[in-house]
């Protein structure tokens, strides 16, 4: 798996993860986004009453304003509470997502998830380390079962993602 680190840009296309801190509290990215959208994403928030609880998932489908295929919003909970350990899980949640996700480029906003012990290049290092450690597959002796159309019927886990990250040097060289 290539993982990448890049600054905190809207993607032109693909597939986005966006993290939601508890009570719903976007981002710098994520207010952009909004902001892009006409305030769609805070609305759908409120319509389905997310409230960015740790692991809770919104996903919407061909956001208006947005070349962008699939964004979906992954709860983090209360910033504080967040340990090394959860970050890589949260990682982790974001590589099992993605597997249904059919877009070919897929990016991962780690954005102002830092606290008084922990920068957000190391948050996005973490949660980088849960996306390669979930998306790891061992298939050497699997049978390959082929479905009704040919094809396999055993899922690719993600070739590349992005991480973005306002710390993107530090994140890359966290790890």
């Amino acid at each position: 798996m290539d993982i990448k680190f890049a600054g905190l840009a809207i993607p032109k296309d693909g597939a986005l993860a966006l993290t939601v801190a508890e009570e719903g509290a976007l981002g710098s990215l994520g207010a952009d986004i909004d902001a892009k959208m006409g305030g769609h994403l805070q609305r759908a928030m409120e319509l389905a009453e997310f409230k960015g609880k740790r692991d809770s998932i919104l996903e919407l489908v061909a956001p208006a304003g947005l070349d962008l295929e699939r964004p979906f919003l992954l709860g983090i909970g209360d910033r504080k509470d967040l340990g090394a350990y959860d970050l890589e899980t949260l990682g982790g949640a974001v590589a099992g997502r993605s597997g249904g996700v059919k877009s070919k480029k897929f990016a991962m906003a780690v954005d102002a998830h830092g606290d008084g012990e922990r920068s957000d290049a190391d948050a996005a290092a973490l949660m980088a380390s849960g996306v390669k450690l979930r998306s790891y597959v061992f298939d050497k002796y699997k049978t390959k079962n082929n479905d009704k159309n040919g094809k396999n019927g055993n899922s690719k886990p993600l070739a590349a993602v992005t991480v973005l990250t306002a710390q993107a040097a530090a994140a890359r060289r966290a790890f």
